[in-house]
């Protein structure tokens, strides 16, 4: 049976990578307010919508090291650089 329109628009949204982008950019706007709870809620979110996208898992492991929490924080600056091993800045902020 197939989808009606409503479920397949719901589906779109939740799998369009533009939205993970924004919910790792709002991430990273909690991050530089010191919010790092509401932080981590967003690129769980971000990545959650895109799997694949390193930036919300660098993100999230600039959220958790904020809060102290550096194995969760080295955890996700290890999958942003096996997501993409070009990605200098999880390099960078990875403790």
């Amino acid at each position: 049976m197939a989808a009606s329109g409503s479920q397949s628009s719901r589906s779109d949204i939740r799998l369009n990578p533009v939205l993970s982008v924004a919910h790792s950019n709002r991430c990273t706007a909690y991050n530089d307010k010191g919010e790092f709870d509401k932080a981590i809620l967003d690129c769980v979110e971000a990545i959650r919508l895109d799997p694949n996208y390193a930036n919300a898992f660098n993100n999230r492991g600039n959220a958790h090291l904020g809060k102290s929490d550096y194995e969760r924080a080295i955890q996700d600056y290890d999958e942003a650089i096996r997501l993409n091993p070009d990605e200098a800045l999880a390099y960078y902020t990875r403790p």
